[in-house]
């Protein structure tokens, strides 16, 4: 039977993977590891890199401020609580997850 980690389990994990580089957001609980991931201080979701965290962000015309798509609506997954453009059909898994 799966047992899911009580709070200070999950503290304890998040601390091991900020001591093993792993990086944080001042506003939320959010850990993340990759050099190349991009994380959004608006809406607190990760993505696999800058370009898929753009893609997410629109501006208003009118007013000039910007705001958050939802990364479903442009047809993007998660994985790992990571968001990713969707993979071509003729893309394998372990070569996505290179990214």
């Amino acid at each position: 039977m799966l047992e899911f980690a009580g709070p200070e389990m999950i503290k304890e994990i998040r601390a091991q993977m900020i001591l093993n580089g792993g990086h944080t957001c001042g506003g939320c609980s959010e850990v993340w590891t990759g050099l190349g991931r991009s994380h959004c201080g608006k809406c607190h979701r990760t993505f696999t890199t800058s370009n898929v965290f753009d893609q997410h962000r629109a501006i208003n015309e009118q007013t000039s401020d910007h705001y958050c798509l939802n990364p479903e609506s442009l047809d993007m997954i998660s994985r790992d609580d990571i968001w990713r453009n969707k993979p071509s059909e003729t893309f394998s898994w372990d070569e996505y997850n290179k990214e």
